[in-house]
């Protein structure tokens, strides 16, 4: 049921909007002037606001502006009710954000069909900014994961490139030996003597330079097989510290 609060300072007027709305299936609440009018907006938060501009304590303008300052009341749909119809009063209540205007007087008939356009245009917002709302959380949901996955790849590629250095430092400390050795082996095989020394360090060399192409092949080929994708089973099965 729609909550409808009534603020008119005129008894009779009052009680007759109020009549009008119950009869029609309208829950509502009162009261004689602007102030008060305001604590209730506040304390129940109605679905729409019927109010006079003439009135004491707080006219209608007051009420409006006031009610428009609130966060938790600054949609709440408000129809001024005014016996001026001079274009300067209509500005100013507009101005204010009210979202329409009845003069006095006005029949059932205006008043309901004044609340009804204006409650349906209201709905029509809410649902539009609730779809809004369901949209954008999508699509946050959405850029979350997007960031997630970049991290996750961002990782996978720091440990790759951590892994393919660990292989190069390792590569250069493999291949140190045989270098080594082949050099040692250049300066036996010149200064070696006789034919039989001469065939042992060419024998030497040959082995040597095996291991260095052998190394240097399996080196190639592990790089190969190093991807974003093994490295997370490496991590995955605890082989990759």
């Amino acid at each position: 049921m729609t909550r409808i609060l009534v603020i008119e300072d005129e008894k009779e007027i009052r009680e007759n909007i109020i009549q009008i709305l119950e009869l029609n299936n309208h829950e509502t609440i009162f009261a004689d002037n602007g102030q008060s009018g305001l604590d209730l907006a506040v304390k129940n938060l109605p679905d729409l606001i019927v109010c006079d501009v003439m009135m004491p304590c707080m006219d209608g303008y007051e009420f409006l502006e006031n009610l428009r300052k609130l966060e938790e009341t600054v949609t709440i749909p408000c129809i001024l009710v005014t016996a001026k119809v001079e274009k300067k009063d209509f500005r100013q209540g507009m101005g204010l954000g009210a979202d329409d205007y009845l003069t006095k007087p006005f029949t059932p008939q205006e008043l309901l069909e004044a609340i009804e356009s204006r409650l349906q245009r209201h709905e029509n917002i809410t649902e539009q900014f609730k779809n809004k709302l369901k949209e954008n959380e999508q699509n946050i949901t959405e850029i979350k994961q997007e960031i997630k996955e970049k991290k996750k790849q961002s990782k996978a590629n720091e440990d790759l490139i951590a892994m393919k250095d660990n292989i190069i430092d390792k590569l250069l400390t493999n291949l140190s030996d045989p270098i080594n050795n082949i050099n040692l082996a250049v300066k036996m095989l010149i200064e070696a003597d006789s034919e039989e020394k001469q065939q042992l360090y060419l024998k030497i060399l040959q082995d040597e330079c095996a291991k260095e192409i052998a190394l240097l092949n399996e080196t190639k080929e592990l790089q190969k097989l190093l991807t974003t994708e093994t490295i997370g089973m490496l991590q995955k099965f605890n082989l990759l510290k």
